[in-house]
């Protein structure tokens, strides 16, 4: 089903905490090794298939480690010329095409794609988010990206799906579709936000008329 992603974002959810407290508990290097190598062989998970939620923890517990040990922030005071600046670009690159090229060659393999998905964070990170103008566009999508997430499947399979395809070009596909998923995920923030006052309106004015009442 196309819906599989919401079992990850319930995962992601439920496993947090727990995640979090280990990373203080156990620190951030044992708690990586233990996720991506023994687990899955202690419970014999199938890490490689593309659907199971499980894939996708490495990654997302990556970015948890480079919050808390603030990694991007180490790079940055390392790389504190221009030219290891431009040395540390130049190999981060190099090393995300030697993993697309990987993952061409052997497939999608959790491994490699959380790898993949490391590395375009910290180029983003250290690098592509520093430029004024990509940095904002980048911070209206974190903003937005959980509604993006949730809802650019139902998006492309059941609401646009003939119209989408019938443009009939990669970039131009997605860009329609981040757009649209955009414009609605604003649109459900703003209407959510509303429900939310409206709903904390009525607690407060209930709980204030309960307490002249007493």
């Amino acid at each position: 089903s196309s819906w599989w992603y919401l079992k990850v974002a319930i995962l992601f959810i439920v496993m947090f905490p727990l995640l979090f407290y280990f990373i203080k508990k156990c620190g951030s290097l044992c708690l990586v090794v233990f996720a991506i190598i023994a687990i899955p062989y202690m419970f014999s998970i199938d890490m490689n298939d593309t659907v199971a939620v499980w894939r996708y923890i490495p990654a997302f517990l990556f970015g948890m480690v480079m919050a808390e040990e603030k990694i991007v922030e180490m790079i940055r005071k390392y790389a504190n010329t221009v030219w290891k600046e431009a040395l540390g670009f130049v190999l981060l690159c190099i090393f995300l095409v030697l993993f697309v090229f990987l993952r061409h060659q052997f497939g999608s393999m959790y491994l490699i794609q959380s790898v993949q998905a490391w590395l375009i964070a910290l180029i983003i990170a250290i690098y592509i988010g520093n430029i004024p103008f990509i940095s904002e566009v980048l911070k209206v999508l974190g903003n937005n990206s959980k509604y993006i997430w949730l809802i650019h499947v139902y998006i492309y399979g059941q609401v646009m799906t003939e119209w989408l395809f019938s443009l009939r070009n990669i970039w131009l596909i997605l860009g329609v579709l981040l757009i649209v998923s955009l414009i609605l995920s604003i649109a459900l923030k703003r209407i959510a936000n509303l429900l939310y006052a409206g709903l904390e309106k009525c607690i407060y004015r209930k709980h204030g008329e309960h307490k002249n009442i007493i």
